[in-house]
Formats: structure tokens, C-alpha cells, sequence
């Protein structure tokens, strides 16, 4: 098992559908994020699309470390006046296989929740002045044979805070002196000590 921290796009609408304004975080930088307008992990939390009792998210690392296991995932996101937050956590997520992803984005179609994912991107897409040109079919692109969800976890489990945590780059480098804060995606920090961890954050 691995503790992880991760970052995750800016969302809204508490992580339970696309907002429309995930990419204004980004400011400069170039990533899927800024240049689809959209992130995978925008229903996160989102307890209403289970499938077999559980609830299934989104993390852009795919590593073959992660997978087969179970861990535990703080999430963090940051705002588009630069300020960072963490907003949920996951306790004891197991990371899929390809094959069992495979699975999932079967029954994923066949509840219709797939399909549905697509539509909201869309539509969140068309109010956004950026974005009104994307056509549903290109939207779809990103979903259909990507396998895109890969973490399963219990609702009890995917914990939402009521209010984001606010926490500065000074704090994180005074619990970490050794290993800077991840902001890019594709990666994470690990956390060597939860309870250090959850006492200098308060969560």
C-alpha cells in the first residue's frame, strides 16, 4: 500500500460533474487540463454513478506499481489565484487492471453512465468561449476504448471535505524539506508518515 499525494484539475461543482472551469487554473502551462478544457478525475466524488456498489475514479498515473494494490490517495487542487487546497481523500482505493478496466468501461456503457459523462463535458464545454467549438464526437474520443477510470473504492471511502484545506508551499516544505510539492499530474509525493501528515495539515 501507498500513501499518496496528488494533484487533481480545479473543479466547482465538488467534484461531482465537469464545471467548465477546470483549465483557468492552469494560467501558462501546458497539459490536458488547459488544452481539453476538461479533467477525467471532475467526478471524483461523485456517488451517484456506482456501479456494483462502488464508486469509480480518476488519477493520471498509470504506473505498474500502483496496480493490483490498495491505497490511500489525498487529493489537492489548486485555484486560479494560485492558492492550494486539499479537497478529498480516498481510503484503501484499489487500482485497477487493464482487464478489469476493460470491464468497467463495458458496464459503464451499458448503465449509460459513459455516455452521460460525454454529454455533461460537452455541454460544460459549449458555455466556455474557449471550448464552444468542440463537438461532442471529438469529446467522446477521449472516453470510448481509453479505459480512462482505473481507481475502485468504496462511497464510505471517497471522502469529500466540507470546506477545501488551505495550505502553502512554506508548510509543505517544512513537513517535507527533502521532497518538493508535485504540481504536474503524472506524478505524486508520497507521504512516509500519515499521522505527521495529517496533524501539520489539520485532516
Amino acid at each position: 500500500m501507498a500513501n499518496i499525494l496528488i494533484r487533481t484539475c480545479w473543479n466547482t461543482k465538488n467534484y461531482q460533474q465537469p464545471s467548465g472551469t477546470s483549465f483557468i487554473a492552469e494560467g501558462v502551462q501546458t497539459n490536458y487540463v488547459k488544452e481539453e478544457g476538461f479533467g477525467m478525475e471532475e467526478w471524483n466524488f461523485n456517488q451517484d454513478d456506482l456501479v456494483d456498489g462502488f464508486l469509480y475514479g480518476y488519477i493520471r498515473p498509470d504506473f505498474n506499481t500502483l496496480v493490483r494494490q490498495v491505497h490511500n490517495i489525498w487529493f489537492y487542487t489548486i485555484s486560479p489565484d494560485n492558492r492550494m487546497f486539499f479537497i478529498g481523500e480516498y481510503r484503501d482505493a484499489y487500482f485497477l487492471t487493464l482487464e478489469e478496466r476493460e470491464e468497467l468501461e463495458d458496464q459503464l456503457k451499458k448503465l449509460g453512465i459513459l455516455q452521460r459523462r460525454i454529454k455533461e463535458v460537452y455541454l460544460a464545454l459549449q458555455k466556455t468561449p474557449e471550448f464552444e467549438h468542440v463537438t461532442e464526437s471529438e469529446v467522446s474520443s477521449h472516453f470510448i476504448d481509453r479505459l480512462v477510470f482505473r481507481l475502485k473504492v468504496l462511497p464510505s471511502n471517497a471522502i469529500l471535505y466540507s470546506e477545501p484545506k488551505e495550505f502553502s508551499i512554506d508548510t509543505w516544505d517544512t513537513f517535507s524539506a527533502d521532497k518538493k510539492l508535485n504540481k504536474r499530474y503524472k506524478g505524486y509525493n508520497h507521504i512516509l508518515n500519515v499521522e505527521a501528515f495529517r496533524k501539520t495539515f489539520s485532516i
